[in-house]
């Protein structure tokens, strides 16, 4: 199986780690500042007078699922795109690589109209909330904070494609200006709609959306003047039917796997349900407390998430263009790249998780939570880090399942019973443990299922990985 030359494109002739670091640092700082959305929210809100700052943040607390599918239909279909996009470009078939990017948008303008019917639902209704909480601040709070978030989503859904279109044609420095740019407006508007016009939640969602917008139109203006590889010709402009189903035919797993996330965050609601049944109150401040630590922890897997979004298509370019060598190391140095995050990542949580909580203005028995849980849950970044690059390379591949069965492993199929199983025999604090079982049986699954897809790819022929 011969490479096909790619001269003038440098996903096929710079040398992978420098190609995977240059690429990589601008989309991890893009994603990292990506995840100041939602922290720089809770900071401001946890500046409101108390106790209406612990109701807010047991609101955003129980909103967050929700509010992960509508970034797991944005991600998902973003990684359909690219992986399409970047294949197309190995191929050398640029007119793919266009029509990829524009049906990217047409899908999203679909799924748009799902979340905006859902956010009228939410914002006048109160639906979900009143059903997972009796408190009724904590549910005008969350139905507020959604259904503005949902209500005006497409900016969040047509964003992710122009992003993932200037990562799959190399250009992740404008991919990190997009989203520093919507990240900068949301930062700057937090506290004027928070605390000084005093909107509470509602201020917080607005300032979010203001900063998408921002993003949107930045990336857009960037896909179409800079991203020479990509064509808006006025006749390719119309659905392409089959060449959506090629997206979906790897964002919808992505789509999937992506949700399994918010399914983590129900996951560990339902666990707190059942051994608290009688204690409402504790229950709440648990969903709080996870809430903040998972946003804390967004940080770290961002950082994750950036050098996937590195890696992917420098992974489908190299298997469109037949180049085994190149589709190797793209693998074993994103494993080594994941790896140094991850620790980074341990020794930040390990050396001042009560630092990093009180930026939050909690209470002295959420700290005392917050700080067993993350002391408990940081080593397993390592493991996590493994898996999360591993379906970033099946996702390179073309291959969108396993990556879905993946996730499924380590956020829904062995998380539940282990962490109820631990909760239920050690108490509440032990419910964290049960994360290293999932994540430990993730990474066993993860590790096969490469290496078999790997061999698939590129069959032996006197050369071994």
């Amino acid at each position: 199986m011969e490479a096909r030359k790619q001269s003038g494109n440098p996903m096929g002739t710079k040398k992978v780690p420098l190609l995977l670091l240059k690429m990589a640092i601008p989309m991890i700082f893009s994603m990292v500042v990506s995840a100041l959305y939602n922290i720089v929210d809770s900071i401001f809100i946890g500046m409101i007078e108390a106790p209406f700052n612990e109701k807010a943040m047991t609101a955003l607390g129980y909103a967050f699922p929700l509010q992960m599918l509508l970034v797991a239909v944005a991600i998902g279909t973003g990684i359909g795109v690219n992986s399409v996009l970047s294949k197309a470009l190995g191929q050398n078939k640029k007119d793919d690589a266009s029509s990829s990017c524009i049906n990217g948008y047409w899908l999203m303008a679909g799924f748009y109209l799902v979340f905006l019917t859902l956010g009228l639902i939410i914002f006048f209704s109160n639906f979900y909330f009143s059903a997972v909480t009796d408190d009724e601040m904590v549910v005008a709070m969350g139905s507020q904070y959604l259904g503005i978030c949902f209500i005006f989503s497409f900016a969040q859904l047509l964003q992710l494609v122009t992003e993932r279109s200037l990562c799959a044609t190399g250009k992740t420095s404008l991919a990190m200006v997009m989203q520093l740019s919507g990240a900068l407006v949301n930062i700057a508007l937090d506290p004027l709609f928070i605390l000084v016009l005093d909107m509470g939640v509602e201020g917080a969602a607005i300032a979010t959306v203001l900063g998408q917008v921002v993003s949107m139109i930045v990336g857009f203006l960037l896909n179409v003047f800079a991203n020479k590889e990509i064509a808006f010709r006025k006749k390719d402009l119309k659905p392409s039917f089959s060449m959506m189903g090629s997206i979906l035919k790897v964002g919808l797993p992505g789509i999937i796997l992506q949700a399994l996330q918010s399914l983590q965050s129900l996951v560990f609601q339902f666990v707190f349900m059942a051994l608290l049944s009688g204690n409402p109150a504790a229950q709440d401040m648990l969903v709080g407390v996870y809430g903040v630590y998972y946003k804390l922890q967004n940080f770290v897997f961002m950082a994750f998430y950036g050098l996937i979004n590195a890696l992917l298509p420098i992974v489908a370019f190299n298997y469109g263009n037949k180049d085994k060598k190149r589709v190797r190391e793209a693998i074993l140095y994103g494993y080594l790249y994941g790896t140094v995050l991850a620790l980074v990542g341990i020794v930040l949580f390990e050396s001042i998780p009560e630092a990093l909580l009180l930026l939050f203005n909690l209470g002295s028995d959420w700290v005392d939570a917050g700080v067993k849980l993350t002391r408990i849950t940081a080593p397993t970044f390592l493991l996590a880090s493994f898996c999360i690059v591993s379906a970033g390379i099946l996702e390179g591949f073309g291959n969108g399942v396993h990556p879905m069965i993946l996730s499924a492993i380590r956020l829904l199929i062995a998380l539940f019973p282990s962490c109820y199983g631990f909760g239920y025999f050690l108490g509440t604090g032990g419910i964290w443990w049960g994360s290293y079982v999932a994540e430990g049986a993730a990474f066993v699954y993860s590790a096969l299922v490469v290496w078999r897809v790997y061999r698939s790819k590129f069959p032996l022929a006197g050369n071994s990985l």
